[in-house]
């Protein structure tokens, strides 16, 4: 059953079988002509769309040896015909720049603090509880929401909404970092006033409203907002086609290379996008942000550096990297026709997943097949095109549809059906190889426990190892040892097995029994006070 899992091969085959639907009897084979002039891809560089990538190609192969003139064609245009190039959405590409900013933001945290054991920046847990407090679509269970909106209709304050994490994908911590910033002081006011479930949070918002660290950053994540994630956003929106990156990317990286010589420009230095009309704010809650930054000083003008410095030299490698190919000497900078159709991002697909997600949080159980009837509807604008025709013609349409319907539905639900089997008969098979993945990893580590029995058991300190080892020979040493480490990985599971304390070598190099003793001293040292 086709459908139930996300493979590339599963994908190359329903597009095939829905492109072949076409198929009329004027003996036009869709599928070879279709395939042969899909020359771009845009993806979002997730695992099945990069080996989807490299299939395309090989299809279209297949496809054009059939052809007898195949052969006469030099090797140079074969490549060129059988070529997909394959395009990054940049709305992920700016999607992804956020987890490169809070680890910058928790590198930073960790040495400002000296405390390397923090999982996440203090300011990234902050936002999520405003947001999740004083969000547009904040849970009906807490009465934070209603008595936030009070507050700011009686002291007038202006663009009160704080965005959601929740429903949002692209740019939304820093949009949210923006309007919290934009709000600081009302938010602390009212957090300082008013007993709500806010003082109930994970962590203590009135003190990290305060904390100079935090402030510090979130002072720079409404600057990128304003000056970097906000505008390519815009750009990646109004651009027709993804020839315009060049410029936008040499932009961004001349802009970062600047900050991350003089930090202080980020706030105060000239922006990277302010020649290109596109990048500019449209709406005044945006510009009142952006205004007020221009009134806001850093609470601390050496912490915010030292943030600055860090995000910027991760944000900078990053962007050279993500960029590289439309830069001079990457394989997209020169501009030619056949990019010209090419988007900047893949939205509408996006718009679509929303859509759907949507309808599955309104109607849960709604049938696969009229999901698929809802969307095809209002993405290929079906009622425009029903109405626009005559009359008669209307009638002759709906009668159709409404005869068939009744096959339609038997249709749809005979393939719940089988969906619903294949999708169990998946998880049983899932679940054997997983029983039997469990009994394999019982005999090793029973195996791995049997072996160290011949040297005394497990190992509880260094006294009990030296005394052991002082009776071996160099190779029964090392053998021990690697016993003893074997047995800590697989029976006893100190740590994570791809910890590095149990690898024998390192970058193919064989470490020394010393290494190997020192690893094994760590490992009886954690297991004594699990």
């Amino acid at each position: 059953m086709k459908g139930i899992d996300k493979s590339a091969n599963t994908i190359l085959e329903l597009l095939e079988k829905l492109v072949k639907k076409l198929y009329s009897d004027d003996g036009c084979k869709y599928w070879e002509i279709f395939m042969m002039n899909l020359g771009n891809l845009m993806t979002d560089q997730a695992s099945t769309n990069t080996k989807l990538a490299k299939e395309l190609p090989k299809l279209k192969e297949l496809i054009a040896a059939n052809d007898e003139n195949w052969d006469q064609l030099t090797i140079e245009q074969q490549q060129k015909l059988i070529k997909v190039r394959s395009f990054a959405c940049q709305l992920h590409i700016l999607q992804n720049m956020t987890p490169v900013v809070i680890k910058s933001l928790l590198d930073h945290e960790k040495h400002h603090r000296n405390d390397n054991e923090l999982k996440q920046p203090l300011i990234f847990i902050l936002l999520q509880e405003i947001a999740r407090f004083l969000g547009n679509r904040a849970a009906s269970k807490y009465d934070v929401a209603k008595s936030w909106k009070s507050f700011c209709e009686n002291h007038n304050i202006k663009f009160a909404n704080v965005p959601d994490f929740k429903g949002h994908r692209f740019n939304i911590l820093f949009a949210i970092a923006a309007a919290v910033f934009y709000l600081l002081d009302d938010i602390i006011k009212f957090y300082d006033e008013h007993k709500t479930q806010m003082h109930d949070a994970k962590i203590d918002i009135g003190a990290a409203l305060k904390d100079p660290l935090v402030l510090c950053q979130l002072h720079l994540l409404a600057v990128l907002n304003a000056y970097v994630t906000g505008p390519m956003t815009r750009l990646t929106e109004n651009s027709p086609t993804i020839s315009s990156l060049t410029e936008h990317a040499k932009s961004l990286i001349e802009f970062l290379k600047r900050v991350d010589e003089e930090p202080m420009e980020l706030l105060h230095g000239y922006a990277p996008f302010e020649d290109y009309e596109e990048a500019e704010e449209v709406t005044a809650r945006s510009k009142a942000h952006i205004e007020n930054l221009d009134y806001v000083s850093p609470v601390d003008p050496e912490i915010i550096c030292d943030a600055i410095q860090y995000v910027c030299e991760d944000l900078l490698e990053y962007c050279q990297k993500k960029f590289a190919a439309f830069l001079e000497g990457g394989e997209h900078f020169q501009t030619t026709s056949d990019l010209r159709s090419v988007p900047r991002s893949n939205r509408r697909c996006e718009s679509i997943f929303g859509f759907l997600g949507s309808d599955y949080s309104v109607a849960p159980q709604k049938r696969i097949a009229r999901r698929d009837i809802k969307i095809q509807t209002k993405v290929n604008k079906t009622f425009d095109w029903y109405k626009a025709k005559p009359q008669e013609e209307r009638e002759r349409i709906l009668k159709e549809a409404m005869a068939a319907a009744s096959k339609l539905r038997a249709d749809a639900a005979e393939e719940e059906t089988i969906l619903g089997k294949a999708i169990w008969k998946k998880l049983l098979e899932k679940k054997q190889n997983d029983d039997k993945l469990t009994l394999i990893k019982s005999r090793k580590a029973q195996e791995a426990f049997n072996k160290v029995q011949q040297n005394g058991g497990i190992w509880r300190d260094a006294e009990q190892m030296d005394n052991v080892l002082n009776s071996l020979t160099a190779t029964k040493k090392r053998k021990a040892v690697e016993d003893q480490l074997r047995c800590h990985k697989l029976y006893l599971q100190t740590l994570e097995a791809t910890s590095p304390l149990f690898k024998f070598s390192a970058k193919k190099v064989t470490k020394d029994i010393g290494t190997l003793m020192r690893n094994l001293t760590s490992l009886m040292a954690i297991a004594e006070f699990a």
